[in-house]
């Protein structure tokens, strides 16, 4: 474990799951929001998206299984990376969720 475990907007820090919030926004669009501001190294896997290459269907492309029911985010790291750098990461996702989400 992290040792962090916080709570913001809608992502648990320690875990690194989203909890079922509905958004305004769809969940692919919260990478790109996530880079405007500043924020580099996260993958959005929306887990609902099959691709057919040839004649081979993939289901649920970029997931981590071939049914994942709610999409959920990846975060580069790297050596060197502080707590500190960690809690900036999660302050800003948190806002982000907490402006896209339903009031």
């Amino acid at each position: 474990s992290s040792g962090i475990n916080a709570e913001y907007g809608g992502i648990n820090a320690e875990y690194g799951t989203l909890t079922p919030t509905l958004y305004t926004v769809p969940a692919s669009e919260i990478g790109s929001r996530l880079f405007l501001r500043n924020v580099t190294g996260v993958r959005v896997v929306v887990g609902d998206v099959s691709k057919t290459i040839g004649h081979v269907t993939l289901e649920g492309f970029g997931s981590h299984a071939p049914t994942c029911p709610v999409p959920y985010m990846t975060f580069a790291g790297a050596v060197g990376m502080s707590k500190g750098d960690v809690e900036v990461l999660v302050g800003k996702v948190g806002k982000l969720l907490e402006k896209c989400s339903v009031k």
